[in-house]
């Protein structure tokens, strides 16, 4: 009898940890239009809208996150009426599904704020970074990835405007 009890708290205590680190996985990697890039767990995730969202970011991935971009509003009436909303409720803009798209549908945007990597040298070892370049080679420009513990470097290509990997580099100080 006792011996049961302890492997009911057991499988109790391990269910409840399995649940907490399905809710807090990286679901997106989303590019907000400002230069950068924002990781969004599942529990952060914003839900009230989800049947808006388009079928494929309805459900976040159980794999990988998923690198998508943030839909621009149509008006500038409609951007400030979502900032209003996202600051008085304190969302972040990256957290709704319902306003992503497809990253190439900001290929634009990420080829004009994409960054130069002399600047990483700046915040890097030299070494570091010339690692990191020649093992991707067709990455030509880098962005920053916002994340909850520790902030990384995208690497893109410029060109196509397209993500070539995600490094342990450090975009800020």
């Amino acid at each position: 009898m006792d011996l049961t009890i302890i492997i009911v708290i057991q499988v109790a205590a391990l269910s409840y940890g399995i649940f907490n680190i399905a809710q807090g996985r990286p679901a997106w990697i989303v590019y907000d239009n400002a230069g950068r890039f924002d990781l969004v767990r599942n529990n952060e995730i914003e839900t009230g809208n989800i049947a808006q969202a388009q079928q494929a970011y309805q459900k976040a991935s159980w794999l990988k996150p998923q690198i998508v971009a943030l839909e621009k509003a149509g008006t500038v009436a409609a951007q400030n009426k979502r900032l209003f909303e996202d600051f008085s409720y304190g969302v972040v803009p990256t957290m709704h599904p319902e306003r992503y798209t497809q990253l190439s549908h900001a290929k634009f945007d990420l080829q004009q704020n994409s960054e130069k990597f002399d600047v990483l040298q700046s915040y890097n070892s030299k070494n570091d970074v010339e690692k990191v370049l020649h093992q991707y080679p067709t990455a030509n420009a880098w962005l920053p990835l916002n994340a909850t513990a520790v902030d990384m470097v995208v690497l893109i290509n410029k060109e196509k405007g397209e993500v070539v990997k995600i490094v342990d580099l450090r975009p800020w100080k």
